[in-house]
């Protein structure tokens, strides 16, 4: 039986106090226990707080035993009867261990630190637990083999239709089986996010629409990218539409190699997709290789003398 509660901790994030959801997951026969901290405590987290649970302690145990959180419990009723929600499993209403994370400020402004603490205080915690106090007494059993997903299996293989996963920290879009985008969750109410190397396959076709294409607006580029445009718009009769292409080179390098080769095309005067893509190949390939000068003597050859007439 695998115990799971949520629980909430202040800690002070860049000096800014923060309310983190911990989600606590305690092994019974070991007591040894798992936690994981998320922006918000709702189903997406649950489900992937148990999963990460199960890759914790390498293995699936029988039953998940979860508190009176309305996540899995829509009323309490009598003793120990339950309204649960559809994802509920049967909960006995026992609380897991008080517990508080020991690391409560860190630098980060975004909390990613907040759990590297806890994957540390986590691995800590391992090496105080024999492997056969963690797995013991058959309290837990192989993992299934192949990749899960906490949402659960694949959609069905249908080309026309688009679903929608909505994880604790991302969003995934898919057309059938293939996931063709995938977003990060943003909390904050109002909050936008875009990823613009998603519209720029559209914007390519759609290049009139650049200059008030919102992802591209939001995007915060370097310097060198206003003037790659505006110098295009000297030499090309599409210049939005070249330019489209050469950041669709992000796609496939990383952006601070395509900004060196951006940068180098526009001293060469030369502000060109394949002024670029020839850049990009010669920083792919490394500095040219040094020959060893060669010498017209050849000391293997007997010496002559030649006698002018």
């Amino acid at each position: 039986t695998l115990e799971v509660d949520f629980g909430e901790s202040w800690v002070d994030i860049a000096g800014v106090p923060c309310k983190v959801k911990y989600l606590m997951a305690t092994l019974p026969f070991s007591n040894a226990y798992f936690a994981k901290a998320y922006p918000v405590e709702r189903l997406e987290s649950l489900l992937d707080g148990i999963e990460s649970a199960f890759r914790y302690i390498g293995g699936v145990v029988d039953r998940v035993v979860l508190d009176n959180t309305s996540l899995a419990v829509k009323d309490v009723l009598a003793g120990r009867d339950r309204v649960q929600t559809e994802a509920g499993r049967p909960s006995t209403g026992q609380s897991s261990r008080s517990w508080r994370p020991t690391c409560r400020r860190v630098s980060s402004t975004t909390g990613a630190r907040f759990e590297e603490a806890l994957a540390e205080e986590r691995r800590r915690l391992r090496a105080m637990h024999l492997p056969r106090r963690l797995t013991g007494g058959r309290q837990v059993r192989p993992p299934p083999r192949g990749p899960g997903d906490v949402l659960g299996a694949d959609p069905p293989r249908l080309p026309a239709r688009v679903w929608v996963k909505l994880y604790h920290d991302r969003v995934a879009i898919a057309v059938g089986a293939e996931v063709v985008a995938e977003h990060r969750r943003a909390f904050c109410r109002g909050a936008k996010v875009l990823d613009a190397l998603h519209v720029l396959p559209l914007l390519e076709r759609k290049h009139r629409a650049v200059a008030e294409a919102t992802a591209l607006l939001d995007w915060r580029l370097a310097p060198v990218w206003q003037q790659a445009r505006v110098e295009l718009a000297k030499h090309t009769r599409k210049p939005d539409q070249e330019w489209v292409r050469m950041l669709r080179l992000m796609e496939t390098h990383p952006a601070p190699a395509v900004e060196r080769a951006v940068t180098a095309a526009l001293e060469r005067h030369s502000p060109r997709l394949e002024t670029v893509r020839l850049i990009l190949r010669q920083q792919e390939a490394g500095p040219p290789s040094v020959c060893p000068p060669v010498s017209g003597v050849r000391p293997e050859l007997p010496g002559r003398r030649h006698t002018v007439v």
